[in-house]
Order: C-alpha cells, then sequence, then structure tokens
C-alpha cells in the first residue's frame, strides 16, 4: 500500500502541476485575482476545465485506494 500512495501522491502532485500551470498566465505579478473567466475564449476556457478535471479525478481515485470515505453532505 505504500508503494500505491506514493505513486498516487506523484500523480496528483503532477497534475497539480500541469493545472497551475494551465492557468499561471491568467494571473498577473503583484495582482491577487486573475482574469475574469468571463474575458477568456472557448479554447482558453476548456483548458482549464479539462486539467481541472484531470485533477480532481486523480484526487477522487487516490481517495478511493486509501479508504477516505466521503459523507454525502461533502457531495452536494
Amino acid at each position: 500500500m505504500l508503494m500505491t500512495t506514493e505513486l498516487q501522491f506523484s500523480k496528483n502532485q503532477q497534475l497539480n502541476d500541469v493545472a497551475m500551470t494551465a492557468i499561471a498566465h491568467y494571473f498577473t505579478e503583484g495582482h491577487v485575482a486573475a482574469q475574469p473567466y468571463s474575458s477568456l475564449d472557448v479554447s482558453q476556457r476548456g483548458e482549464i476545465v479539462q486539467v481541472s478535471y484531470r485533477f480532481r479525478d486523480s484526487l477522487v481515485n487516490a481517495e478511493s485506494k486509501l479508504g477516505i470515505a466521503r459523507s454525502r453532505e461533502s457531495l452536494s
């Protein structure tokens, strides 16, 4: 299980890095907020959605492998 946990952590870290890289250029140095989502075109929005879903799926997979149960309230 330790090897599985380490591999899952590594995969999650990689997907987190991919997600952060995908959105990094929408942030400006010295500003807290990113560009408004409404100002992005369809392909830019699609890229953000794809990487965020891959990261989310990776976390859900890790949750399952680690035996972490979520309550129904946290799903809504």
